[in-house]
């Protein structure tokens, strides 16, 4: 299955891989990524947004980057664990 791949930043939450550069530098190679993307703030006065982690630390879009998304598919799962 052939992965499609965007340039936009994902705007719902799940996991998602980024290839390019993860602060604009193209001084050396790509980076693949994986970045987690979570809604944060307050339910109750509807003021979410949306945070996007990238290896343990928040990375927002004023960082920079360049590169492309693109959702990680959840594999499917063994039965039998023991």
């Amino acid at each position: 299955m052939k992965q499609k791949w965007s340039s936009k930043w994902p705007t719902t939450e799940g996991f998602y891989w980024f290839f390019g550069w993860p602060y604009g530098e193209k001084n050396e190679d790509p980076e693949l990524c994986v970045i987690r993307v979570v809604r944060a703030g307050s339910s109750v006065i509807q003021n979410q947004f949306l945070m996007y982690i990238r290896e343990g630390h928040f990375w927002e879009k004023s960082e920079g980057a360049i590169g492309k998304f693109t959702p990680i598919t959840k594999p499917e799962l063994p039965k039998d664990i023991t």
